[in-house]
């Protein structure tokens, strides 16, 4: 017996659209006086991600296909949520107290919706549109199975220690390249089976989180029940976390900020790659586009060591770019869409802000050059990335931004970025100065990522070649096409991390924002080297591609790192237990530093902030201050609110002063070493070199604070 497909048809019109979104307005209404609830935080996610931007779509009148239509009506939602609690937030100056709480939002999206709802009746009487999508069971069951394979394969690792149902998800992933480009997979499901790998590999590391180290600001303005620019943090500036999170925390009542973040991240992150995946098709065929999102996907940024506000800011920017070069919009919709995802990339993270107003100004001197050669003839200005007034616009909006909010935090940061690099162009090409050299010459004491180090250089290399051979075939053709001159900036501004360059602007994070326009590249330019090889698999680079994208994941999953007697992986929580039980030094430091916050380390870090003498010092491991254990806070604190004793950086001769502390996390205690850098390396000694004279005054197991006698 044969599944029938379940075929979802629908067609909008404005009676419909309409009467949808006034009852889940009142659904949502109904649910907030409710406790906690399941219902409700899906509900409110669904209301707050879809709802208005479908109704700005109705409304503008523009018909698009199922997935388009999906993912630009998050991306309006998204974005005209963001700002309008923002603007509700200056309510505060007109005597409402705390403008950003459950009552004050829950009005602000009613009367929203209802007003988007009016025009929609007003405007859209004779518009109407059908969506169609069609899946069969079977697919779905994959979904559901894939994504609770994930969950009990991150509690497991999480309660008893084990990663085998994370390693066989790990390993079912890695075949989905494969089963394309053997045509086993139907074009129809690709962008279901894109969603769900990244979804599905998403999930796991948010569940492992037990603290608010990264995203720290939404849970400030929870406590405070407003956001203040004013306020010296980096993360202020950044609208997604000071007026979204806190939106989704109280619209749909989840339990407190962590939990929050922990499902509305990897939920709003994972249509990242569908973006991309869109975005791809429009300049390549359904494989490639496929291939092209699967590598970005499978980079271990994407779900390991995790930069949530470069993720918001990541999909503000595929969707612009997909607006971009998207052929069904107007020139003035565009404009319109333009306006509002460059100031949400803006608004959500200010080192992808500052790539991208950078690749646009390469972009800008490149065309130039390429116009002077009467090479450029392409209608540039249709997209409205390339033209004056755009790159004014948009730098003049990043500047503005950054200089008038946290105190010009983050503009300092552009000033100290060229300054380093002004002051280390004697060090050109230095490990020391450089991040990509000094991440090829690190001795990472792992075979997986020496692989992986060679495999990534491979892959870049290919991009440079897909660019250069794209390139030439439009200089030929004498016909430049905007995509690949914006591709072109980024690949020059991933090349320039070779040079001097400081802050947080580091290769991985460069390489994996690169990919955003740059992995299709890597595709055609393993094509092209075949072809040019004229060998046998010369017809086979999708086949060929797939097998090194599966490579490629298992090495940065840690999948294979498992396999291999004291390695670890760039995925170093997958290989928690080997590398405790191990010896190797440089895995025990990224492990403790980048994944795992232990619960008694926040007890430990409560303990001396509410009972440390502020006057007296604080002795540390150098893996204590890297890995934020002090300024960690499972709710949010600023550091301006965290007071500590004097911390002190513990090494192998200092001498203890009386009446001190001594901070013991639990890397120190379990593993009973502490560790230093020295000379850009990670060593350590043992914690019985410290002085005798100390007594234990806190104790949770597996955290300790000593007391120098």
């Amino acid at each position: 017996m044969k599944l029938s497909n379940i075929l979802i048809r629908t067609t909008l019109n404005s009676k419909r659209i309409v009467a949808t979104a006034l009852l889940l307005q009142l659904m949502i209404a109904l649910l907030a006086v409710n406790p906690v609830s399941v219902i409700r935080e899906i509900l409110c996610i669904l209301y707050i991600a879809f709802l208005p931007g479908l109704l700005v779509l109705f409304l503008l009148k523009i018909k698009l296909d199922f997935t388009d239509t999906l993912l630009f009506s998050l991306g309006l939602s998204l974005s005209s949520v963001m700002f309008l609690v923002a603007a509700l937030n200056v309510s505060r100056f007109l005597g409402l107290e705390k403008p950003i709480s459950q009552e004050p939002l829950l009005f602000l999206l009613a009367c929203f919706i209802i007003l988007l709802s009016s025009l929609c009746c007003l405007r859209g009487r004779d518009f109407y549109y059908t969506l169609r999508f069609e899946v069969s069971p079977l697919v779905l069951l994959l979904v559901v199975w894939l994504i609770s394979l994930s969950i009990a394969g991150a509690y497991q690792l999480v309660a008893y220690h084990s990663n085998l149902l994370l390693l066989l998800f790990y390993g079912i992933v890695s075949i989905f390249p494969m089963l394309v480009a053997f045509d086993k997979i139907s074009k129809n499901l690709y962008p279901l089976l894109i969603w769900i790998m990244s979804l599905s590999l998403l999930l796991p590391w948010y569940i492992f989180l037990n603290c608010v180290a990264e995203t720290i600001m939404p849970g400030v303005v929870v406590r405070l029940g407003f956001w203040d620019p004013t306020v010296l943090h980096g993360h202020n500036s950044l609208l997604f976390d000071v007026a979204l999170h806190p939106t989704f925390f109280y619209i749909g009542g989840f339990e407190n900020i962590l939990t929050e973040l922990k499902v509305v991240v990897p939920f709003v992150s994972s249509f990242i790659p569908l973006i991309l995946y869109q975005l791809f098709k429009k300049i390549t065929d359904d494989k490639t586009a496929f291939m092209s999102s699967s590598l970005f996907i499978f980079f271990f940024l994407f779900y390991s060591v995790t930069f949530p506000r470069q993720k918001h800011a990541e999909l503000f920017l595929a969707l612009l770019l997909l607006s971009a070069f998207h052929e069904k919009l107007e020139r003035k919709k565009r404009s319109l869409f333009f306006i509002l995802f460059s100031f949400s990339l803006i608004a959500s993270h200010y080192g992808t802000s500052y790539f991208f107003m950078l690749a646009l100004l390469s972009s800008f001197f490149i065309l130039k050059l390429f116009r002077k050669l009467d090479v450029a003839t392409g209608d540039f200005n249709s997209s409205n990335l390339f033209t004056s007034p755009f790159l004014i616009l948009y730098g003049a909006m990043v500047l503005l931004w950054y200089m008038y909010t946290s105190g010009s935090t983050n503009f300092f940061t552009l000033v100290i970025f060229f300054n380093f690099f002004l002051e280390r162009l004697t060090e050109l090409f230095s490990p020391e100065a450089s991040h990509a050299l000094g991440a090829l010459t690190r001795n990472w004491a792992s075979v997986s990522i020496e692989i992986l180090k060679y495999l990534t250089l491979l892959i870049c290399g290919l991009i440079a070649l897909g660019v250069f051979q794209t390139l030439c075939s439009q200089i030929k053709e004498r016909k430049l096409e905007g995509f690949l001159i914006l591709s072109a900036s980024f690949l020059i501004m991933l090349g320039s991390t070779l040079l001097p360059i400081g802050g947080g602007f580091d290769t991985f994070r460069i390489f994996h924002l690169s990919l955003i326009l740059l992995a299709p590249f890597s595709v055609i330019g393993l094509k092209f080297a075949l072809r040019n090889a004229k060998g046998k698999n010369a017809d086979k680079h999708l086949i060929l591609f797939a097998g090194l994208s599966v490579v490629f994941f298992l090495l940065n999953s840690g999948f294979i790192a498992e396999f291999i007697p004291n390695d670890y992986s760039p995925n170093a929580y997958i290989n928690k237990e080997k590398i405790i039980k191990g010896d190797n030094i440089q895995a025990k430091y990224l492990l403790y530093r980048q994944y795992y916050m232990s619960e008694q380390n926040l007890q430990c870090g409560e303990w001396i902030k509410s009972h440390g003498d502020l006057d007296k010092e604080l002795y540390v491991d150098i893996l204590t201050v890297a890995g934020k254990v002090l300024i960690s806070s499972r709710f949010g604190q600023l550091p301006e609110e965290i007071k500590l004793p004097s911390i002190v950086v513990l090494n192998k001769n200092i001498k203890l002063v009386e009446n001190s502390y001594i901070f013991l996390a639990y890397h120190n205690t379990i593993e009973k070493q502490i560790f230093i850098l020295e000379k850009n390396s990670i060593v350590s000694y043992s914690t019985k070199d410290l002085s005798q004279n100390i007594s234990r005054i806190y104790d949770n197991g597996a955290g300790k604070i000593l007391y120098v006698i």
